[in-house]
């Protein structure tokens, strides 16, 4: 089944899209959620928050866009977003270690072409910079993880964040992207 097909039966709620969409991403998906969640919570914890990821593309499947070359990005995002949500509530606080963007720039970063722009900016990024901010933005692991992971101290590590902060900022600045 096709990218496309796959975006169109899950839009009418049809069951073989749902099982292909398991079957082709649920690999993926528990990377994701793995990589947030995996140090604080067990594997079947872990499996039920892909499942419930499972399900909240399918619930979700109305507002899937037919233009969509791929559905690869929104079910990445849906991971990412249900894992933080998970590790927030794990947390006494309720709050993760990274920046929080507000709703308008998140809507930007939504759109395809910015997208593009941002992963062109991730490629002119240093090896190192670009696993550091991976690591943080994608799979949300604090600083001192990452320093831990990459032989590197935690305020180094920051400070590859802030500067990678501003090489993308500027970047998109110059392409005409605001806050």
């Amino acid at each position: 089944m096709g990218e496309q097909t796959l975006i169109r039966g899950l839009k009418k709620k049809k069951t073989a899209a749902l099982r292909q969409l398991i079957l082709q991403y649920s690999g993926y998906v528990y990377t994701i959620v793995q990589g947030i969640l995996g140090g604080v919570m067990a594997r079947e914890d872990i499996e039920e928050v892909v499942s419930d990821v499972f399900l909240a593309v399918w619930q979700s499947g109305e507002q899937l866009s037919e233009a969509f070359a791929t559905i690869k990005p929104y079910v990445a995002a849906t991971a990412r977003n249900m894992a933080r949500n998970k590790l927030r509530q794990l947390r006494p606080d309720g709050k993760l270690e990274y920046d929080v963007i507000d709703l308008k720039a998140q809507k930007q970063l939504d759109d395809t072409e910015v997208r593009q722009v941002l992963l062109e900016a991730l490629d002119q990024m240093q090896p190192v910079d670009r696993e550091i901010f991976a690591r943080h933005y994608y799979l949300c692991q604090t600083v001192q993880e990452i320093g831990a992971a990459i032989d590197m101290n935690p305020s180094t590590v920051k400070n590859h964040l802030v500067a990678g902060r501003r090489q993308l900022e500027t970047i998109l600045r110059e392409r005409g992207y605001t806050r």
